[in-house]
Formats: C-alpha cells, sequence, structure tokens
C-alpha cells in the first residue's frame, strides 16, 4: 500500500472522474504489478487549496470563499437597515405605500456603507429623504426610532410619515 499511495495520490483529473463515473483505472505498481482502481478502492474527496469551504455530492463539487469582504458587510448592514425600518414601519402603524422620511445616526463604518447603499435603501422603505448623520436632526419630529445592532456597530433609525 504505501508504495501505491504516491500513485493513487497523483492522479490526474481525467483518471479521477473516470473513477467517478464507475469506471476503472489501472496504475502499475512497482514491485507489484498492474492494480485496478475503482469506487470501490478508491474515496474521491475534493479539498480546497485555499480559504475555499467545499462540498460535495451527486458527482459535483462546489467551493465558496467565506471571506466577508467589505463590500459584503456594508451591503449586510444595508439590507439588516431595510429590515428594520420596515418593521418599524409597521410598529408605528403606518401603511405599507406610505412615504416616509428616514433618519441613520451611526458611527463613521455604518455611515460609510449606508451611505454607498444610499439610494437602494431609500427605494426599498419608501423614503423620500434619507439623512445620514452623528446624530438625529433636532428640528424632525420623529414617529418612532429604534437601535439597531449591525454585527459589531450600533446605528440608531427614526422615521416619520412623510406630508
Amino acid at each position: 500500500m504505501e508504495t501505491a499511495k504516491p500513485l493513487v495520490e497523483g492522479l490526474g483529473q481525467a483518471e479521477l472522474r473516470t473513477i467517478e463515473q464507475a469506471g476503472s483505472v489501472s496504475i502499475d505498481v512497482p514491485g507489484h504489478g498492474a492494480l485496478m482502481l475503482d469506487a470501490s478502492r478508491v474515496t474521491i474527496t475534493a479539498k480546497a487549496s485555499t480559504s475555499m469551504v467545499v462540498q460535495q455530492g451527486d458527482g459535483m463539487s462546489v467551493a465558496l470563499d467565506p471571506a466577508v469582504t467589505p463590500a459584503l458587510r456594508a451591503e449586510g448592514m444595508a439590507r439588516e437597515i431595510v429590515s428594520r425600518v420596515q418593521r418599524l414601519r409597521k410598529e408605528s402603524g403606518l401603511a405599507v405605500s406610505d412615504r416616509i422620511r428616514l433618519a441613520i445616526a451611526a458611527p463613521a463604518e455604518v455611515q460609510d456603507a449606508v451611505q454607498a447603499h444610499q439610494q437602494w435603501i431609500a427605494g426599498e422603505v419608501l423614503a423620500r429623504e434619507c439623512i445620514i448623520a452623528d446624530v438625529f436632526p433636532a428640528s424632525i419630529a420623529w414617529q418612532a426610532e429604534a437601535e439597531v445592532e449591525l454585527d459589531g456597530p450600533t446605528a440608531r433609525i427614526a422615521l416619520s410619515k412623510d406630508s
């Protein structure tokens, strides 16, 4: 087996595919002759050489990169803001079609994420105005406010029905 191990590990894609598709492959093991390999003698597993996560089944393999990029993190924050604004709208008794004024008070990281997705957020929540700042403008009487935890940083959201 020790002599055959490096030969089996060195099989190419074509040979592995043949074995996966219920075929067999012959290798010449020095000092022992030909050895037939098929699915009953070989287990084929996919392993990523990077930080990818690999799953396989039914003759297929899928590799995903689990790294959260800054852009992906920003999009996640924007989506959570939308979800919480929609919940706050409902809790405040606003109709689904009501236009609102929205304010988001947050640290710089969240402000950057929200600004990158500001138009999308405004469209999703029907906000005619979307204020992004360190604190809420005192000149507006907000109908509802809530704190939102965004996988670390927190933000405060406030909304009122736009007349």
